[in-house]
């Protein structure tokens, strides 16, 4: 006999995400992903705020903000989505890792890879560069070998795992592009920098990031609204659309056909729409109006999904007749969408999980802290309405060259970083029950 432990959607309410105890992974090793990833997010921001008026100014080439896009995007949201599929896979797929060992180097790999093409972007140190993309790929090749093949003896949900190995072949493409441009600064060749850059952001953001977000928050969006998520071809779709559309825009990208890469930006947008028309369906059908930190988060990310469709058609329209467009996009792609999902999804996992690890084998006993001990709504809330404040200042402030305007954006998204990285933290603090508070996952047998 098997337990299964019910991760609430909702302190206390609403719909609950089964996790196979058998399959779970170390919780150490999940939360040091998350604990790592907001380290990353809160450095990024703080040199963000630095560097918002020179991105303002349009120099998107700049060294330091190719470095700031890369802490957030590798150090960040990449590191994020690697301790996510730990955790999802045996949550919604039914099959574990196979080697946590292996998990726990690839998270060095990542690290170490992260901070090393971080620096070398700073400073131009090509060899940097290298040694760091090597280091990634170890870490890449890590998760790949230890995850992937799950999908084959997937349980349940196999179509997560057709998102997410979609999501990788992405992911190796960007990482090649990103290997051609560092043999360029070694010499080896000569390649054109705009376009390699272009094809390079779509493949890691919309081929690897969204993709991923999309397959894993097909299942988790409609949990937390506490409504059946149902069946759609588009579900089915949405990564073969979507994935075909980076590609056919990297081709056009990079043999200067523009009509190819007006076909896969259409292609890109309309995976975008088709994943838009469900989320909108499952809010339509929730019962749940609440103005949780999650919640916000989660309309931020939506939002800002959908504003990228013609923000981004207006970067390919203008080129750098308006270099504004061309930093404002891929904010609103890492900043809005994929870091607004989840920095909201986290204020639902790291709480319960967090629950779990520290108290759930004393769970009858009633002097021991429930879920609402541990998390403050209120921080959460302040916290996200902050973030979501700073991308309302910070964008419109890049579209229009406005320094002081972006540095006070910039501002606002790293005090929700803040708020946020200490809402989790006092997950971990010394806690005592209080009569009433709260909420415990509950814990059913199978």
């Amino acid at each position: 006999m098997s337990s299964v432990i019910a991760i609430q959607s909702v302190p206390g309410r609403g719909r609950t995400l089964p996790v196979s105890a058998v399959a779970v992974p170390p919780f150490p090793l999940v939360a040091a992903h998350f604990a790592l990833a907001f380290l990353w997010a809160l450095a990024g921001a703080a040199g963000l705020v630095r560097v918002a008026p020179t991105m303002a100014l349009g120099t998107f080439l700049d060294p330091r903000v190719l470095a700031l896009t890369h802490t957030f995007t590798l150090g960040f949201l990449t590191t994020v989505i690697m301790g996510v599929l730990y955790q999802i896979y045996p949550a919604m797929l039914g099959v574990a890792c196979r080697s946590v060992r292996v998990a726990w180097w690839s998270l060095g790999a990542q690290t170490a890879g992260t901070l090393l093409l971080v620096c070398g972007l700073l400073t131009g140190q090509r060899h940097l560069l290298g040694i760091g993309w090597s280091a990634l790929f170890l870490a890449t090749f890590g998760i790949a070998w230890n995850v992937l093949p799950g999908r084959r003896r997937a349980q349940r949900n196999r179509e997560i795992g057709a998102y997410v190995s979609y999501a990788h072949t992405a992911f190796g493409f960007a990482m090649a592009i990103g290997l051609v441009r560092i043999g360029d600064g070694f010499g080896w060749w000569t390649t054109p920098r705009l376009p390699l850059l272009a094809a390079h952001f779509q493949f890691a953001a919309v081929g690897f990031g969204s993709l991923t977000a999309m397959g894993v928050g097909s299942r988790m969006i409609p949990m937390f609204l506490g409504v059946e998520r149902g069946e759609s071809w588009s579900l089915t779709w949405i990564p073969r659309i979507t994935l075909t559309g980076t590609v056919v825009f990297g081709l056009g990208a990079l043999t200067s056909v523009g009509v190819l890469a007006w076909i896969g930006a259409a292609l890109m947008a309309a995976g975008a729409l088709l994943y838009l028309r469900l989320a909108q369906d499952w809010y339509n059908r929730s019962r749940i109006r609440g103005a949780d930190a999650t919640l916000i988060l989660l309309v931020t990310a939506l939002a800002s999904l959908a504003a990228a469709i013609p923000f981004g058609f207006g970067a390919l329209e203008a080129g750098l007749r308006l270099p504004g467009l061309q930093a404002a996009y891929p904010a609103l792609l890492v900043l809005g969408w994929l870091g607004g999902l989840i920095i909201g999804v986290s204020y639902r996992i790291l709480p319960n999980l967090t629950w779990q690890y520290r108290f759930a084998s004393g769970a009858t006993n009633p002097n021991v802290p429930g879920l609402g001990d541990l998390v403050s709504p209120r921080l959460g809330r302040l916290a996200a309405l902050a973030y979501t404040a700073g991308l309302l200042v910070f964008l419109p402030a890049l579209v229009f060259s406005a320094g002081a305007l972006a540095r006070i954006g910039a501002a606002l998204l790293f005090a929700g970083l803040l708020g946020t990285l200490l809402h989790h933290g006092r997950l971990f603090r010394p806690t005592k029950a209080r009569e009433g508070t709260g909420a415990r996952p509950a814990r059913e047998g199978s």
